[in-house]
């Protein structure tokens, strides 16, 4: 699994290592100019080689060295003509000091003390020196070494490596408070807003103004925000046109389109050729899914409006409702030779529903049952009740629907492929409308295939009496 690591812990783990390796670069520099200050000040000291030394060397140089004790160094005497001790133990004059005496350098007297020469070694542990000391000859020139850092060296190497970790936390600590906490918070901030950029009422501005690149994200989210919020209001503002001037369109069409129903099957009766009768009865139909279409577009606005068909408590009766149904596709499918016949309890079956709603949600469903039948077909509607609970159902020996297809009929614009080849108009409009009724009455739809053919659809629901 792969670990993310945030930026606060980058900008701290990298300040960190920054820190460290400043604090050891400044403290390499700083001890090694401590080193020479020191050695140099020790070398100079008078006495690393007093007169008393001197007068020693001179009675006695083949064997002459000394011992300090105090500065952790031994000193040897040396020829200022060649370079050469007349003591076999002293060890050789480095080459590096030798040529430093040799080309004028210890000329540079200060305080008339002429200045030493430092050579270190390579593990930086210890060094050796040379000077000039009292009357050119066989003990002119004296060379020391270290054995091992002198003591007060020591002591500040280790208080200068306390001093470099301590100053690293400090290093850290500073940028935490003011550099890495102050970025952290603005990202956070930043990120709570572009999870709700877009969204009404939850957008929360991350307030940063200042003019950087964070500042500058920050004031592009808010722009990308009011400019998607214009963007949906001006879309909201569209959609309510439109479904308010659909629903004016239905509600104006509705009347003459009944007119208009009426009409033609009034007409019927005074037509005696069956070419004309034929043609009549395909634009009666025509006419019947028209004004369906217009109630159903009429809903669907206001469906889409928000509209809850128990506001108010509107009660409705299905058995009433189911007789006025019956009647109204029984005259419909007589012209398409479909009998439809219904049977309902004796007693009112009330339910919590807007009348007007509750008939376009059970006449979509006949409608589709007597449109795609057969002639010599049957349609039955159905009402029982159960307790306190009806089922309203729907069937039909028409062509059915494959199973399949069962569960997507309250999809809206879906058709299976027997009802598109029987009837080309129409986008399954009606069911859909029926499903959402349903849903937000409380009850539930179900379609189930009928052997040998045809199909069943179930109404259930609770009611009041």
């Amino acid at each position: 699994m792969k670990t993310h690591v945030g930026l606060r812990t980058r900008i701290l783990v990298t300040s960190g290592i920054c820190s460290f390796f400043l604090v050891v670069i400044s403290a390499g520099f700083i001890l090694s100019q401590l080193k020479n200050a020191l050695l140099s000040t020790v070398a100079m000291s008078p006495h690393i080689f007093d007169a008393e030394d001197q007068a020693e060397c001179l009675e006695n140089p083949e064997a002459w060295f000394t011992v300090k004790p105090a500065d952790g160094a031994i000193v040897y005497a040396y020829s200022s003509e060649t370079g050469k001790s007349l003591n076999l133990n002293a060890p050789p004059m480095l080459d590096l000091l030798w040529e430093r005496l040799q080309s004028g350098e210890d000329l540079a007297i200060k305080n008339e003390i002429e200045s030493p020469f430092v050579a270190w070694t390579e593990s930086q542990t210890a060094a050796t020196f040379a000077r000039r000391v009292g009357e050119p000859g066989i003990c002119g020139v004296i060379q020391g070494s270290f054995a091992s850092l002198p003591p007060v060296r020591q002591a500040v190497g280790m208080s200068y490596l306390s001093a470099s970790f301590i100053g690293v936390f400090i290093v850290i600590g500073v940028m935490m408070i003011f550099t890495i906490r102050p970025i952290a918070r603005r990202l956070r901030r930043l990120s709570f807003a572009a999870r709700s950029v877009g969204l009404e009422g939850e957008y929360r501005s991350a307030g940063d103004n200042l003019r950087d690149d964070i500042g500058e994200i920050a004031l592009i989210l808010d722009s990308a925000h009011s400019r998607m919020r214009a963007d949906a209001e001006r879309l909201e503002q569209r959609r309510v046109a439109l479904e308010q001037h659909l629903a004016n369109v239905a509600h104006d069409l509705r009347t003459p389109m009944s007119s208009l129903h009426l009409g033609l099957q009034e007409l019927q009766s005074h037509i005696e050729s069956e070419t004309a009768k034929d043609l009549l009865r395909r634009t009666i139909n025509d006419s019947a899914y028209l004004m369906g279409l217009t109630d159903n577009l009429h809903l669907a606005s206001r469906l889409s409006d928000g509209a809850d068909p128990t506001a108010g408590h509107a009660r409705t009766d299905l058995g009433e409702l189911v007789d006025k149904i019956e009647l109204r596709f029984s005259l419909l499918g007589k012209m398409s030779g479909v009998q439809v016949v219904a049977a309902r309890p004796d007693k009112p079956v009330w339910v919590i529903c807007d009348p007007f709603i509750a008939e376009r949600a059970l006449s979509n469903i006949v409608h589709n049952a007597v449109t795609h039948g057969e002639e010599g077909g049957n349609v039955a509607v159905v009402l029982e009740v159960v307790d306190d609970n009806f089922e309203l159902v729907v069937s039909d020996d028409g062509p059915g629907v494959p199973p399949e297809d069962l569960s997507m009929l309250a999809e809206r614009t879906f058709r299976s492929d027997e009802a598109r080849q029987r009837d080309t108009s129409g986008q399954g409009l009606g069911l859909a409308i029926t499903h959402e009724i349903a849903r937000r009455s409380g009850w539930t739809l179900e379609f189930t295939g009928v052997e040998p053919r045809g199909l069943q659809v179930s109404l259930k629901g609770s009611h009041i009496g």
